[in-house]
C-alpha cells in the first residue's frame, strides 16, 4: 500500500493535499471500522452478558478501552494542522485544507471543520479531559463532562467522511467511495465465546458429579477440565 503521507516534507502543492486525504480517509476507514465492531459488541445486552458470562472484568476492559480509541482517533483527525511554537504538523483536516492547491473556497471548508468541532464538542471534551488529562472539575459528582453517545460517534463519523469527500471531488478530482458494507466481524467472535461458554459449563457440570462421587482425597482438580495452556499459573 502506498503511503506518501510519510514523506509530506518532499511532497508539494496537490501531492501533499492528496496525500493528507489519503491519510485522513484511511483513519475514517478504520475508525468506522471499530465503531461498527464497538456497536455490535456492546449494543445488545444478550451480546454483552455472552462477554460478561466468560469474563465480566475483560468485557469492561475491551469497552472501556474500544470506545476511547474511537473518540481519540476521531478527535485527532478534528486537531488543528500544527500546535503553536513548534515546527511540526499534524495530519488533519486542518492541514488538509490548508494544503488545498486551489485556495477559493478554503475559507468555507475551514467555517465547515469549525462546525463539525462544535457539534463534536463532547468528543473533544472527553478527549482533554477524560483521556489525556484527569480534569477534576470533570469527574466531580453530577458533572457531564466529556459524556458521549455512540450516535454522537457516528454522527461525527458520517459528516467527516462527507466533508473529506466533497474536498477530494472538487478540489482534488479524486472520487472517494462511501462506507464499504457491514461485514460484522464481531459475530464470528461472539459465537465462539457463546459456544466456548456452553461448553466450559458441562464440562463444569462433569466435574462436579465427578467431585461428588469422589472421596476426599481423590477429589479432582477443577484446573483439569482445561488444556495446560488455559490453566491458571502457579504462584
Amino acid at each position: 500500500m502506498d503511503r506518501p503521507w510519510e514523506h509530506l516534507d518532499r511532497l508539494a502543492g496537490r501531492d501533499a493535499a492528496s496525500a493528507v486525504a489519503g491519510y485522513c480517509h484511511l483513519q475514517l476507514v478504520h475508525l468506522k471500522h471499530q465503531e461498527r465492531i464497538y456497536s455490535g459488541l456492546f449494543g445488545d445486552q444478550q451480546r454483552v452478558e455472552v462477554m460478561n458470562a466468560a469474563s465480566g472484568p475483560v468485557a469492561k476492559v475491551m469497552q472501556d478501552a474500544l470506545f476511547d480509541m474511537i473518540v481519540l482517533g476521531i478527535c485527532r483527525l478534528l486537531d488543528p494542522a500544527g500546535p503553536a511554537r513548534k515546527p511540526v504538523r499534524n495530519l488533519t483536516f486542518a492541514l488538509l485544507i490548508d494544503l488545498l492547491p486551489m485556495p477559493d473556497r478554503q475559507d468555507e471548508y475551514h467555517a465547515e471543520l469549525k462546525k463539525l468541532r462544535a457539534d463534536a464538542a463532547s468528543l473533544l471534551d472527553r478527549r482533554n479531559k477524560h483521556i489525556a488529562h484527569a480534569d477534576s472539575a470533570a469527574v466531580e459528582e453530577g458533572a457531564e463532562v466529556g459524556w458521549v453517545s455512540v450516535r454522537q460517534i457516528k454522527t461525527a463519523l458520517d459528516d467527516m467522511h462527507d466533508l473529506l469527500r466533497r474536498i477530494c471531488v472538487n478540489e482534488l478530482g479524486e472520487q472517494l467511495s462511501g462506507w464499504e458494507p457491514n461485514d460484522h466481524h464481531e459475530l464470528q467472535f461472539l459465537r465462539a465465546l457463546a459456544f466456548g461458554n456452553a461448553a466450559r459449563e458441562q464440562k463444569l457440570i462433569a466435574w462436579e458429579k465427578a467431585a461428588m462421587a469422589a472421596l476426599p482425597e481423590d477429589l479432582p482438580d477443577p484446573e483439569d477440565i482445561y488444556p495446560e495452556w488455559l490453566r491458571s499459573p502457579l504462584g
